[in-house]
């Protein structure tokens, strides 16, 4: 048992490099399969899925992580499941509107719940198998999901390379991934959804408040910090612009993520677990793995920006190298400062955050917007960096602090 625990780093890490694959793929094929306006259109759209994710299941995937009790597990599936179902009800209530004043939007509520659900399904069936023991099992699913989501969007693209068709095949490719690795467990999760009811599903979120209630406020206001700068760039700057903003942060900050989320979940089990004296060193030594780590998948980007980005995608996102340059120069403190929500899950600190996660969520939208009016693609790069780099640090501080107290701050 304690050999295949600690083997259980080793097979995320293994995912997530998988989904990095992915990435790195979608980052070069996508730009050849659909025109650069579409998928800076695209990277809106999917702005808004990721910060409607953050709170679609109500951060009950992290709930999962940190309740070592299945029967308590169970429970907690099952409210999920209504919070998904009850989301989806309020989906066809905003369709059903928008059909009525304006048809075009309503399909894209569609397409952007179905991708959310995609990608909150995913959310929570990873941290179902980390939290039962199936660590290969979540590690395939994050390698399978992002594999078959690309091959969907390229087999879309020779049919309509449009922004839309681009959304809703990458959430039937998760889908589908979800299909394969859960149908042994289909019916088990059809009686789990026959027997929700609201009543209990509200009893249950209220049980795990602190998860529902400060850790959704948290989760959304750092995914509107992370990405609500997209729109406001296609707002000001066009489509075109807000591509290269979106395809730079790709480059720089999604692997970083998808590395640090190979981590956090162990770290924060771990955590659960250990002793108070012991938590600080913990911390200490996943941080600087995160770090090195980082520095080691940015310094590329620093040094060949501009030309890597000019030679694998064409002259027209060189734009795009140069401002992923800068925002690589900020992302080496950004992905450890994730790791740090580890603390946060398995000390049940999430209200601890929120006023954090408030400036965060109001400092960096309004800081961008303030740049975009000066319609100058480097100045709002350079602020966005600094921004970033400042935010991490005073977060990546206030988690050490936490850490060192342990469980009984």
């Amino acid at each position: 048992m304690r050999t295949r625990q600690r083997l259980d780093p080793i097979f995320l890490a293994l995912g997530g490099s998988g989904a990095i694959l992915f990435q790195a793929l979608a980052f070069l094929l996508l730009p050849r399969a659909f025109p650069q306006a579409e998928i800076g259109t695209y990277s809106v759209a999917l702005a808004f899925v990721y910060i409607l994710s953050s709170i679609a299941t109500l951060k009950l995937d992290s709930a999962l992580l940190a309740t070592p009790s299945p029967r308590k597990r169970l429970r907690i599936l099952k409210a999920a499941f209504s919070v998904l179902l009850v989301g989806t009800l309020c989906a066809f209530l905003f369709c059903a509107i928008a059909g009525a004043f304006a048809p075009p939007f309503a399909f894209w509520i569609i397409a952007g719940w179905t991708s959310t659900v995609a990608l909150s399904l995913t959310m929570l069936g990873s941290a179902h198998f980390i939290a039962n023991n199936q660590v290969r099992k979540a590690a395939i699913l994050r390698t399978v999901a992002p594999g078959l989501a690309l091959g969907c969007q390229l087999a879309t693209s020779y049919l309509s390379p449009t922004a839309f068709f681009a959304l809703v095949s990458e959430a039937v490719g998760r889908l589908i991934a979800l299909g394969i690795l859960c149908a042994p467990s289909l019916p088990a999760i059809l009686l789990l959804t026959r027997k929700a009811s609201l009543r209990r599903s509200l009893l249950h979120l209220r049980l795990y408040r602190d998860f529902t209630v400060s850790g959704t406020f948290g989760s959304l206001l750092t995914a509107i910090a992370l990405f609500a700068f997209i729109p406001i760039v296609a707002a000001q700057l066009g489509p075109a612009i807000a591509a290269s903003f979106s395809w730079a942060q790709r480059i720089t900050t999604v692997p970083i993520v998808l590395l640090n989320q190979s981590l956090y979940p162990l770290l924060a089990r771990d955590l659960a677990k250990c002793d108070r004296g012991q938590s600080f060193p913990l911390f200490k030594s996943t941080m600087i793995r995160a770090f090195v780590t980082t520095v080691l998948c940015v310094s590329p980007i620093i040094a060949f920006g501009p030309s890597l980005f000019s030679y694998l995608l064409g002259n027209e996102w060189k734009n795009a190298g140069e401002i992923a340059r800068l925002l690589a120069l900020s992302t080496s403190l950004t992905g450890p400062a994730s790791v740090g929500s580890a603390v946060l899950i398995a000390y049940r600190k999430q209200r601890f955050w929120l006023p954090f996660n408030m400036f965060e969520a109001l400092a960096k939208p309004l800081t961008t917007l303030a740049a975009t009016l000066g319609h100058s693609t480097f100045a709002v790069a350079s602020t966005v960096s600094i921004v970033n780099g400042t935010l991490a640090l005073m977060s990546l501080s206030t988690f050490a602090r936490l850490a060192r107290k342990g469980a009984s701050s």
